[in-house]
């Protein structure tokens, strides 16, 4: 598939690339500061470090993709399904989590916001976007 070569769909592609990178290179160099702004920690739980560091990769590498859009147009429809999925994924089990466990701290609240915003353009992107 091949997506209209379009400044929306760059800036949804470059918003939500940016933030996976931002969040991936935090979450892998700076895991206890990243999880203690809401309240959680990680203490000396080396299984918990190494899986929020690999955690943080996959988001970077995800981040990554997502930004190829932005500089490959022919990458812009497999960009573009990346961060949908993923940004609504995140966003919905995040959603999930507040029925089944009870309200989060806020920043995680406001993330789950986010994402699903994020991952609505997306799918607006897909629909808007998409060459037949």
């Amino acid at each position: 598939m091949l997506m209209q070569n379009s400044k929306v769909l760059n800036a949804i592609l470059a918003i939500a690339g940016l933030m996976f990178v931002a969040v991936g290179i935090f979450s892998m160099f700076s895991p206890e500061s990243f999880v203690t702004r809401n309240g959680a920690s990680l203490g000396n739980n080396l299984s918990l470090l190494n899986d929020y560091r690999g955690s943080g990769g996959l988001i970077f590498g995800a981040g990554l993709i997502i930004l190829l859009g932005v500089i490959h147009s022919r990458m812009a429809f497999t960009s573009t399904v990346v961060a949908t999925v993923l940004f609504l994924t995140f966003g919905i089990g995040r959603a999930i989590s507040v029925f089944t466990d009870g309200m989060p701290a806020e920043g995680l609240m406001k993330a789950m916001v986010v994402e699903i915003i994020v991952g609505l353009l997306g799918a607006f992107a897909l629909i808007k976007f998409r060459k037949s």
